[in-house]
């Protein structure tokens, strides 16, 4: 029997980096660093999982160029020194054990960097932002345990408005953090150009009102990139991959990045010499709901015509997420829209979604409900969780063992909860009653 997703199970190559499939896990922010930033064992287990599961490549989320500042949670993971080499070098160890390949994404969050609000610390910015500080009405009725990642708390709002020293710095974090990724055996970095974070504050003309060489022009917005780019190349040498995530467009945010520039961004990067761009959004919130517009989209194959059109003006491979349905992602592979599709919170809900395509078993998926029970846990200052998957983060110790005895077992109501009580059950060997 023929397989419909066959064409995503097909090998693939970034720059010299070959590829078993073309399943990416996309990078999510699992909040998994402890109070030190250390990858320790909860996070290895956790990227291990989905590569077991048959993933080709596995892209680590945000790991902070310049911890503990630059933080958006304070449980994120660090580069920016030696000591986290250990940590991550155990992750990319598990993961080749299992066939895969794994990059890490890089970045400093900028006017993003909620953890630094929260300790009172500057947020390093292109210039102060348009959108001016939080509401003092917000500090009062906010819950204590959701202040951070919202960024708001007992401090008041200090900006730093970035000066040619601090530019210089950020390019020299970035590119240290690239050789530490290489120095921990990655396979790729990713340099997070996008979600009004700090690359992508410059190259935004809403946020950038910078008057100097940095601002103004899109050359000039643009600068910071380009200079990030050229170190981080520099660093780690012409063989070693490395690729952008980017905006196509700032949804909600009138004079923000369009199409248009972000066309202009994908041609430069590739006249830069990456190897490839990840294809993204970000929403400026006016509203609450604006958040699953971007970046974390509830609609369906989000972000597909954005993909389509950065393939048609580049010749490099496009990565793309954005809540792809599976169908949909094996067609746009096949007819040559994306070359790559990331999903982060299909493979949260189900690790061995890639196993369980190559087995052409797509009916046996478990599939995300897209409910954002996984990000509401990072705005509580959590790791993330998922609503369909309660192994998400405690892979090794929350594991399914064969019973020593089994027994004939009587669930009594057939709802989430029995049904998944049955099904554990089974697993660990006992013959199951769902009535």
């Amino acid at each position: 029997m023929s397989n419909p997703h066959a064409s995503m199970l097909e090998p693939g190559r970034i720059g010299t980096m070959e590829l078993k499939n073309r399943i990416i896990m996309a990078p999510m922010g699992e909040n998994y660093g402890g109070t030190d930033g250390i990858c320790g064992e909860r996070a290895q287990d956790y990227y291990e999982e989905r590569a077991k599961g048959g993933t080709g490549l596995i892209i680590m989320g945000t790991a902070a160029i310049s911890w503990p500042t630059g933080t958006s949670e304070p449980h994120q993971l660090g580069i920016s020194n030696d000591s986290f080499i250990p940590g991550l070098a155990e992750v990319t160890r598990r993961v080749h054990s299992h066939g895969g390949k794994v990059a890490i994404q890089i970045n400093h969050s900028g006017k993003v960097a909620a953890n630094d609000r929260t300790h009172g610390r500057e947020m390093w910015v292109s210039s102060i932002p348009p959108d001016g500080p939080v509401a003092e009405a917000m500090r009062t009725v906010t819950p204590k345990e959701f202040s951070t990642f919202v960024g708001v708390g007992p401090y008041p709002d200090r900006y730093r408005v970035m000066d040619k020293a601090d530019i210089a710095q950020m390019v020299e974090w970035f590119a240290a953090a690239a050789l530490r990724a290489k120095q921990a055996n990655f396979d790729a970095v990713e340099v997070h150009c996008a979600h009004n974070y700090m690359i992508a504050n410059f190259l935004s003309p809403f946020f950038n009102s910078r008057v100097d060489e940095y601002g103004g022009s899109y050359e000039n917005r643009s600068r910071l990139l380009r200079e990030v780019l050229t170190a981080v190349r520099e660093r780690v040498g012409a063989d070693f991959p490395i690729w952008v995530r980017i905006d196509a467009e700032e949804m909600h945010t009138p004079g923000g990045i369009t199409m248009d520039e972000a066309l202009k961004t994908a041609k430069l990067c590739e006249e830069l010499g990456v190897d490839a761009i990840n294809v993204s959004a970000y929403a400026r919130l006016p509203t609450g709901t604006a958040f699953t517009d971007a970046p974390i989209p509830q609609k369906q194959n989000a972000y597909r015509e954005f993909a389509t059109g950065i393939k048609k003006a580049v010749g490099i491979p496009i990565i793309s997420a954005g809540r792809w349905e599976l169908d949909a992602a094996a067609a746009a592979i096949s007819n040559g829209e994306i070359d790559f599709v990331a999903m982060g919170r299909k493979l949260l809900a189900d690790p061995d979604l890639a196993n369980k395509l190559q087995a052409n078993a797509a009916q046996s998926v478990r599939p995300c409900i897209y409910c954002y029970a996984c990000v509401s846990e990072i705005f509580i200052n959590k790791g993330i969780k998922c609503a369909v998957n309660a192994q998400t983060g405690h892979e090794a110790t929350k594991t399914i063992t064969f019973a020593e005895k089994p027994k004939h077992v009587l669930i009594v109501g057939g709802g989430p909860s029995g049904m998944e009580a049955a099904r554990v059950a089974a697993l660990r060997g006992h013959r199951v009653t769902l009535v």
